[in-house]
């Protein structure tokens, strides 16, 4: 799960793949911006996650703790009418507003360092 902290960015982690679980393609495929609140961690076999434990871990741990007690923080993005909810903004029938987010939000290079 991302975080609301970093702005919902993804983690970008030396050696590690992760990119998020849809790239958005554009209100004529609104599909592709389900789960904007979510991150894939790919490619990750026993000799990186030995290497890159702890901020693996941290992640993980951080992702648990969103879920658990900050629910509410969580990104959602409805194209289709046009509605944000997060800690960040909030948008209610902006249609054009909520696609900028979403290629924002949705892209694969927006990544903060670990």
């Amino acid at each position: 799960m991302k975080d609301y902290e970093t702005e919902y960015k993804i983690p970008n982690i030396t050696d590690v793949k992760s990119s998020p679980c849809r790239i958005y393609k554009g209100r004529d495929k609104p599909a592709t911006a389900g789960f904007p609140d979510r991150f894939d961690i790919c490619k990750l076999n026993k000799e990186i996650y030995e290497k890159r434990k702890i901020s693996i871990q941290n992640i993980l741990q951080k992702a648990y703790d969103n879920a658990k007690n900050h629910w509410d923080k969580r990104l959602i993005i409805d194209v289709r009418s046009g509605t944000i909810k997060s800690a960040l903004n909030n948008l209610e029938n902006d249609i054009e507003k909520t696609e900028e987010y979403a290629f924002k939000f949705l892209r694969e290079d927006y990544t903060y360092d670990v």
